[in-house]
Parts: C-alpha cells; structure tokens; sequence
C-alpha cells in the first residue's frame, strides 16, 4: 500500500505516504522500538500502554486523540492531502465526471434486474438467500465439536430417559409417565436449540457491517437460518422421535407416530424462532438467556 491512515478515537491523526509515516511520528516524539514493524509502530502511537518516546520528549509529544489531530493539521502532511482533494476535484471537473459515471454504469449493469435501480444491493433477495444459505452450511460444518456434541447427546439423552418409562402400561395407571414422556419430548430438542442464542448474538456485527457494505440484508440471513433449520432440525428430531417413542412404548401405530413426528419437530421449529427473537432484541447475551429462561418456564 502506498498510502497510510492513522485514526485515534474516530480523529484521523495521519494520512499521507506510508514510506513517510514513520518518520512523521519519531519526529513528533515517538521511539520505534528495535525490529519493530512500520505497522506495529503506527498502531502503537495511538495505544497508551504501547507506545514510547524518545528521551527527552517525554512531555512535549502529543498525546490525547486532540493533540495528535492539531499536530497533523498543522504539519505539511495535511496540506498534501487538501491539494490532493483539490486535484482531483479539478480534474473531474475538466472531464466532466467520467470515471464517476463509468463506475454507475459498471455498478447499475451488475444488478440483476429483480433490484431497483436505487437499491445499494446488486443481487435479488432469493439470490442473498441463497448465498446466505450456503454461508450459514459452511458456518455449521466449521464447528464440528458442536455438531458432534450435539448428535451425541439427541441419541444418548433418550436412550437414558427412555428407559425411565421403559414398559409403562398401556392402561390409565400408564396415563401420567405417558404425558411425563411426551412433555419431554416437545421440550428436549426445543431446549437444545438455545445453543441459537450465542450464535445470534455473536454474529450480529459481523451481519451489521456485511449490511453497510451492501453484501445481503439481515433478513436474508434470518430466512436463510429457517431454511437451514427444516433439514437439519428434521434430521434431529427423525433420531430423536424414532429413539424415544419406541423405548417409552408408545401406541405403535403409524398415525399416531407421525402426528407425534409433526408435533415435536413444529415445537421444536417454533422454540427456535422464539430464541432467535430473544437474541436480536436482547442488547447482550446476559439478557437473552434470562428471556429464554422464562419464557421456557411459561411454556412448561
């Protein structure tokens, strides 16, 4: 790169040439240590704990974020960049805007055609969908830990508690466990999913600035989720149900099953969606456990 810029606390304190950064800031006062890197160096100045100064410039180098923007305004560098701005200026004035309306035009023939021309977006909605949908694949196959984890425990829980109602009769004295089987069953694969909440919470910046820069809309990703949920929640909820219904011995009718089926994994997408809401109108994590935490209470 041939161009550098140092900000400190939102005040640009230099811009100019990056071969002259360096020297700029040793001649403010500053020390570059031994095999330090020119980089290393520039983002040292603006951490306290970091940066040195030369000896005998302990107390007139500028410190504060206020100090250092003066001294950059007042140096010949900050000159150099206002004629830059002024050049460029005039010379997009001589020719009449024409990189400006080349860039429009290349920008405005990437959109597809289902995006207003107005839109900062260059692809459709169905299209962020889509890439959303493949990040949010990739996402989950890079955490294999969790998604090991998690396959162990949808097959070992329900071997475990199955077995606590293992052979309960099929009469009325059978009525109370069979509710106690079945109320765990539309919890369990429900409550697994609160693992959402720090995905969600986590993600949003890195969602917030894909959104500044025009990548997707929030929304794609929260659609793109949902369709990631139907197979991988189906697949879940498939080993859970097949585990649990048949250990806990349940009516085994094939109608009876599958209304079972369709129950547990509609609680479980609907549990999802609730934890998500937590996750987006909670400002920290904190909060949207406590939200879920209740909110789980209420449902029991």
């Amino acid at each position: 790169m041939d161009k550098v810029m140092v900000i400190d606390e939102g005040r640009c304190v230099f811009q100019g040439p990056a071969k002259d950064a360096k020297n700029y800031f040793i001649e403010l006062g500053y020390q570059c240590p031994d095999r330090e890197t020119t980089a290393d160096f520039l983002a040292s100045v603006t951490d306290p704990r970091a940066r040195q100064f030369r000896k005998g410039h302990e107390h007139s180098t500028p410190k504060t974020p206020d100090e250092l923007e003066k001294a950059f305004r007042e140096s010949h560098h900050y000159q150099s960049v206002l004629q830059d701005i002024e050049d460029y200026r005039k010379e997009q004035a001589q020719t009449n805007f024409a990189n400006a309306k080349d860039f429009e035009e290349a920008t405005a023939e990437q959109k597809s055609r289902t995006v207003q021309r107005t839109s900062n977006y260059t692809v459709s909605f169905t299209r962020q969908v889509m890439a959303c949908t493949v990040r949010e694949f990739w996402l989950l196959m890079g955490d294999k830990t969790t998604l090991m984890t998690r396959s162990f425990i949808i097959i070992a829980i329900p071997l475990l508690v199955g077995s606590l109602f293992y052979g309960q009769p099929l009469s009325t004295d059978g009525a109370f466990s069979r509710g106690g089987s079945l109320i765990f069953s539309l919890l369990f694969v429900g409550w697994l999913q609160m693992t959402e909440l720090i995905k969600a919470v986590t993600g949003r910046n890195v969602i917030a600035r894909h959104k500044e820069y025009a990548f997707y809309r929030p929304s794609a990703v929260s659609v793109a989720r949902v369709v990631m949920d139907f197979p991988i929640i189906f697949i879940q909820v498939s080993v859970f149900t097949l585990v649990i219904y048949f250990v806990t011995g349940l009516d085994l009718e094939a109608g009876k099953f599958w209304i079972y089926f369709l129950f547990v994994f509609l609680g479980t997408m609907n549990m999802t969606a609730l934890f998500r809401l937590f996750a987006s109108i909670s400002p920290s994590i904190n909060e949207a456990v406590r939200f879920s935490g209740i909110s789980l209470n209420i449902l029991m």
